[in-house]
């Protein structure tokens, strides 16, 4: 679409972030696509100043907004209310942004007009920015989104391109959410809006063990209800489900994932409305759906295992101080 320019609002919120913050901006900043503002949002660091003086060492190349500790939820909502864009483009202070990831992205809405939420893959680096490896997302038809979120839950919410209307309209982040403040949006706005793939790496994704999934205690509890929530809503978001099959085999997937994730309570869930569904489906499909179950008992049986959890633990430690060693 000729002259289809819309400004694009990058926001990073962060928190004792000094350490990675410069990348960060400059990655922003160093876009192909021009109609861009940059706001960092310091989510009341402790850390003597050290991230505000790499924010504001970038005088009015950016605009820095200071707020008291709230979570990341917070800082990027008060980075939704001051932004200037028509579409808000998420950076963790973490990660980076390869030149023309909003380029990219503009140009495919230039040729596809709408309230489209697009997202794409992405890259993994190490604490030094080194690569660790690429995830490449199965292509996943706008119809099942809702679907794909539950079962694959791969969106990283730094590739997405959300038009402001859409964000204002459900509501933006939960501000009570600490780690799944994003995928419970990509929720409320799969819903209502269809979001789009794109089949290129737009982004560096680092990998490091201060990230909240990984250090919050209430990150576990906070999966639960993500995804019972989701299962609640299923009825009023079937056009949205791409099932896959039937309800009663999406319910028994959907347990032996949760289970491996150790959202133990979500699989219980799930079971229920597995149990509730599986006599609606014919004989052949009821016999493939008990042996799924019973794969599902023998899942759930190795991760609720205490024994087994230590093991896996003692296994992680192991891998974690090899990885150490070799970085020495």
């Amino acid at each position: 679409m000729a002259g289809f320019n819309p400004r694009v609002s990058i926001i990073i919120p962060v928190y004792n972030g000094s350490n990675y913050l410069g990348e960060a901006i400059e990655s922003a900043l160093a876009q192909s696509y021009r109609n861009i503002e940059v706001i960092v949002v310091n989510d009341g660091s402790r850390d003597s100043g050290e991230t505000e003086r790499v924010a504001l060492s970038y005088g009015e190349r950016i605009r820095y907004l200071h707020q008291e500790n709230g979570g990341v939820s917070t800082a990027l909502n008060r980075g939704i209310r001051e932004m200037t864009g028509e579409y808000f483009s998420w950076l963790s202070h973490d990660d980076l942004y390869y030149p023309d990831k909003v380029r990219v992205q503009v140009e495919w809405l230039a040729h596809n007009p709408g309230h489209y939420i697009l997202f794409s893959d992405y890259d993994f680096i190490d604490l030094d920015g080194m690569p660790l490896g690429v995830q490449r997302l199965k292509h996943t038809e706008p119809g099942a989104v809702f679907y794909a979120l539950i079962m694959e839950g791969a969106i990283n919410g730094c590739t997405v391109l959300i038009p402001k209307t859409c964000l204002e309209d459900t509501g933006g982040f939960r501000e009570d959410l600490r780690t799944t403040q994003d995928f419970d949006l990509w929720f409320r706005l799969a819903r209502k809006y269809p979001f789009r793939h794109l089949n290129q790496a737009l982004i560096k994704s680092r990998v490091h063990p201060q990230q909240g999934s990984l250090t919050l205690s209430k990150h576990f509890e906070e999966q639960n209800e993500l995804y019972i929530n989701a299962l609640r809503d299923l009825p009023s978001a079937a056009a949205q489900l791409d099932l896959k099959g039937t309800l009663a085999s999406f319910y028994v997937k959907a347990a032996i994932r949760f289970t491996s994730m150790s959202c133990t309570k979500a699989a219980d869930f799930a079971i229920q409305g597995f149990r509730g569904s599986l006599l609606k489906d014919g004989p052949l499909l009821i016999t493939k759906n008990l042996v799924r179950y019973a794969v599902f008992r023998l899942v759930s049986r190795l991760y609720r295992n205490e024994v087994w959890k230590k093991k896996v633990k003692s296994i992680n430690r192991f891998i974690k101080n090899k990885t150490a060693l070799l970085r020495k």
